[in-house]
Formats: structure tokens, sequence, C-alpha cells
């Protein structure tokens, strides 16, 4: 299930944004000499991706027990910042970002569709 959930994450991460980046150039810039702009969303939602993963059993590891309500919120906070970081790595992975509220409406938009991946495959592990 967590490959599963990792690669639809990932999928999901890329695609929006792609879209955010034809929907809103001066935001959010997409590509560089070096990277595509293609290869720069699925560089940067590997990434997200991958910290995204790691969140839960972070969270595990430091003993810290968030109510069903809190995870959304843990969530935006977590993809706000690794959008962050990742577009302060512009020049490697391809992302960039002209403000950090770019960083927060990012982190809100990619968390709701990392929340719709999560109840497909979640409800796909119940059955």
């Amino acid at each position: 299930m967590q490959l599963l959930l990792f690669i639809g994450f990932w999928l999901t991460n890329a695609i929006l944004f792609w879209i955010i980046g034809l929907i809103a150039p001066g935001g959010l810039a997409l590509g560089n000499q070096h990277v595509s702009a293609i290869q720069a969303s699925l560089f940067a939602g590997f990434l997200l991706s991958t910290v995204n993963i790691l969140v839960e059993p972070a969270v595990e590891l430091v003993k810290f027990k968030p109510q069903q309500s809190q995870w959304g919120w843990l969530f935006v906070v977590v993809n706000t910042i690794s959008i962050w970081v990742i577009t302060r790595l512009a020049l490697i992975v391809g992302v960039g970002i002209n403000a950090f509220w770019w960083a927060v409406i990012l982190g809100v938009i990619l968390t709701f569709g990392q929340w719709m991946i999560w109840k497909v495959v979640g409800n796909k592990a119940k059955k």
C-alpha cells in the first residue's frame, strides 16, 4: 500500500505542479537551462512525495499523537515548508516561486490533492 500511495502522491504532485505552473507562470516557475518544465514538476513531485511518506513514521518516532482533525493541518505545514525548501534549490530541481505565500497556496492545493489520493488508496486497502 505504501508504494501505491507514494506513486499516487508523486503523480498527483507532479500534475498539480505542472497545471499550476501553466495557470500562474508569474508565481511558479518550472524549468531552467538544465531541467525542462516536465522534469522539474516530476522531480519536485518526487521530492515532496518522499517527504510526505516519511511524515507519519517521523510523527510516531517523536511520539507526537495528533488527533484526526490535526493531520490535515500538519500536512499543510509540512507541504508548505517542503515546497519552500525545494524552491530554494531551483538550480537543481528547476522549480521556483516568487514569494513565500506561493508556497502556502501550493501547500494547501497539494495537500488537498494528496488527501484525495489517500482516500482512494486507503479505501482500496480496506476492501
